[in-house]
């Protein structure tokens, strides 16, 4: 494996601005410390010339003019966009997570929409009130904090770049057309995360909070776990199951029994396994083929449920294992909506889930590139030879 060079330069000087409110000229020390990587102290030296020219030209500090108390345009864009980021990541994170708790069936499928959709309205919030903060408001508050800057050395007034006077404005703009069409995707995003719950709400489909999914009809195959546990070698296990309709004359059902499947992981005379792996716990389950019958299609389902297993258990010593049979014996009830309901909820659920959390982390990113646009109001800035030290 190569060597990996780091060199790191902190860069000291004046960042001067041309005021886009008054023309009037501007600096504040100005202050960095970079770092770059590479294969050689070369191409180290390189990464971090690039972040330093990068942060001379791009970055700047929140400094209001000391004439007119004006925060400049690319100033006000940068904080945006920093915010936004910082908003994008966190919001990524537990969208993520949540998402996660779904596709693990920690909490149920209506929990996670409202969650969600609860995230995406405090993170579209979040946002806005993000783009509507206008540290210009105040421009008298803004205009003696920068006094006291001056006195302290921190600003200094300097004469304006010469071709400033064609472009001075009252201030930024910072409204965008495009920062209000990102956020009405935002709303759409979060109408879209609970459309799977809506959608059932108004076809009037039953909701069974121990199935997976806990939406389901004639044609659909869901998925129940039992009330109890047992530790395996690797999780692995496999099982016969049986499941009886109690209430097949009250329903009018003459169709062939349900039929029904389970886990069939196989294991040969040896299981290789990590030392975390050789007792892990399992949560037997069975899927259940709910006939095409139209006599079922909103009708309680009441089952008894046999199911035997077979796994493999660690013995005395932790070397080897035994082959270990268990049966357990419950009764459950199913409440069916219309035909593939179950399909279409789990559909629905996961592309408004998915969709709408990409929808809200897509409108996000595009805050970031409404925020660093507003550098194209701001006049052009310059640097006041600094001083740089070097380490490696």
């Amino acid at each position: 494996m190569g060597t990996t060079y780091t060199a790191k330069v902190t860069v000291r000087c004046w960042k001067q601005h041309t005021c886009g409110g008054c023309g009037k000229g501007y600096r504040y020390r100005f202050q960095r410390t970079k770092t770059g990587q590479g294969n050689s102290p070369y191409l180290a030296e390189k990464a971090v010339e690039q972040a330093v020219m990068t942060a001379l030209e791009h970055e700047v500090d929140m400094h209001a003019c000391p004439s007119c108390g004006l925060y400049q345009a690319d100033m006000v864009g940068s904080q945006r966009n920093v915010r936004h980021w910082w908003l994008v990541g966190i919001a990524a994170a537990c969208f993520l997570i949540m998402l996660a708790m779904a596709a693990f069936k920690a909490v149920t499928l209506a929990q996670v929409s409202y969650i969600l959709a609860g995230l995406g309205g405090i993170y579209l919030v979040a946002q806005y009130v993000i783009y509507k903060l206008n540290p210009n408001q105040n421009p008298e508050g803004n205009l003696q904090v920068a006094k006291r800057a001056l006195e302290l050395g921190a600003v200094e007034v300097c004469p304006a770049a010469p071709e400033a006077a064609v472009k001075i404005q009252a201030a930024p703009v910072l409204s965008s057309p495009t920062a209000m069409l990102l956020f009405g995707v935002m709303v759409l995003a979060v109408l879209g995360i609970v459309s799977a719950e809506a959608y059932r709400t108004v076809n009037g489909w039953p909701y069974n909070p121990t199935w997976y999914p806990p939406v389901a009809g004639p044609g659909d195959m869901p998925r129940a776990y039992f009330n109890w546990s047992f530790q395996s070698v690797k999780g692995l296990w496999k099982g016969r199951t049986q499941v009886t309709l109690l209430n097949a004359e009250e329903l009018g059902y003459q169709g062939p029994p349900l039929r029904a499947a389970t886990n069939s992981s196989p294991w040969g005379q040896t299981i290789s396994v990590k030392s975390s792996e050789k007792s892990s716990t399992v949560n037997p389950w069975i899927e259940l083929e709910i006939p095409q019958n139209p006599a079922l299609a909103n009708k309680i389902l009441k089952l008894d449920v046999l199911l035997e297993v077979e796994y493999p258990k660690v013995v005395a010593g932790g070397n080897s294992f035994a082959v270990m049979e268990d049966s357990r014996r419950q009764t459950a009830e199913l409440r069916l909506g219309t035909a593939n309901a179950g399909a279409t909820y789990n559909q629905l659920w996961w592309g408004g889930a998915l969709g709408g959390s990409l929808m809200l982390l897509g409108a996000g990113f595009g805050l970031t590139r409404v925020a660093t646009g507003l550098r194209r109001q701001a006049l052009l800035t310059s640097v006041v030879p600094c001083e740089a030290a070097t380490e490696e």
